[in-house]
């Protein structure tokens, strides 16, 4: 078998990754190509299935791969693409249906266990830890599964993707699902995990202050923006001013953040301290 890449395309096969306690299957299903995940205890065979997002013909195949049919299905939060196929898939195999508490009452099917944050899950002989991100919807959940023989792994809804944390509908809801993965999530994880997150968290911050590039020294960090704009370029420049001679706009209209880093992570905490500020100040209200 070919090694686990977690690359997976509608109609084409799961992948699967083999650690010594938990075999994780992957497959992507429906025409937003979600995924679902497979989660098997080998040496019990119990599994629970995170997702059953949509093709229950497919999921259903998926629920049975090496064991018997899973136990749970857990949904990470209410959005329709995440439960299309939670009923049939649920009938089919018997399974327990868990979600997050706040999100339960809007899903299709009786929800029997409701998880809050803290909660875990047995899956046969392994422990599953419930980290609730709010934000992207009320409820959304992620599982936690630490390998004793290796690195954790996160199965996170919609709530974080590789470039940065999910869609959310308001500045309020942004600040709460990035609180909670900078508490639950950077705060838990080993340092190397923890980094990643705080890159992911980078990215969407400048997302949210168009920003296109960012360069950050020893010294300091340079933030260029598309096409040179800022949705509230009045409030740009007094943060600008509020900082004195530690901020100034090039000519080139890049803006210069004077700083002394001395560590790698004194770097990373002050850019992304300096990106969410304009972040937060691109989507202010402007007063009435």
């Amino acid at each position: 078998m070919t090694d686990y890449t977690g690359k997976v395309a509608v109609g084409g096969a799961a992948d699967v990754r083999r650690l010594p306690a938990l075999t994780i299957a992957k497959l992507a299903v429906g025409p937003m190509d979600n995924n679902a995940y497979l989660l098997r205890c080998n040496a019990s065979g119990e599994g629970m299935l995170i997702d059953a997002a949509n093709e229950a013909d497919r999921l259903r195949e998926l629920v049975r791969f090496e064991g018997p049919p899973v136990s749970a299905i857990l949904t990470t939060h209410l959005h329709p693409d995440h439960w299309q196929a939670l009923d049939e898939t649920a009938t089919d195999a018997g399974a327990a249906v868990y979600a997050g508490d706040p999100d339960a009452d809007d899903l299709p099917v009786a929800v029997d266990e409701r998880l809050n944050h803290g909660d875990t899950i047995d899956v046969g002989e392994l422990t599953l830890e419930i980290i609730g991100l709010r934000g992207h919807t009320p409820g959304s959940v992620a599982v936690l599964y630490r390998d004793p023989d290796g690195v954790p792994h996160l199965f996170t809804g919609d709530s974080l993707f590789p470039g940065g944390v999910g869609k959310t509908w308001s500045p309020e809801d942004f600040t709460s699902l990035i609180d909670d993965v900078e508490a639950r999530v950077f705060g838990v994880l080993p340092d190397e995990v923890r980094y990643l997150f705080k890159v992911a968290a980078i990215k969407a911050y400048c997302r949210r202050a168009n920003v296109e590039k960012v360069d950050a020294g020893p010294k300091g960090a340079v933030i260029s923006f598309r096409e040179n704009k800022f949705a509230q370029p009045d409030r740009l420049v007094f943060f600008i001013r509020q900082h004195g001679q530690a901020a100034k706009v090039r000519p080139d209209m890049k803006v210069v953040f004077l700083q002394t880093w001395k560590t790698p992570e004194e770097r990373l905490m002050g850019t992304t301290e300096i990106l969410r500020q304009l972040a937060n100040l691109a989507e202010s209200k402007k007063a009435a």
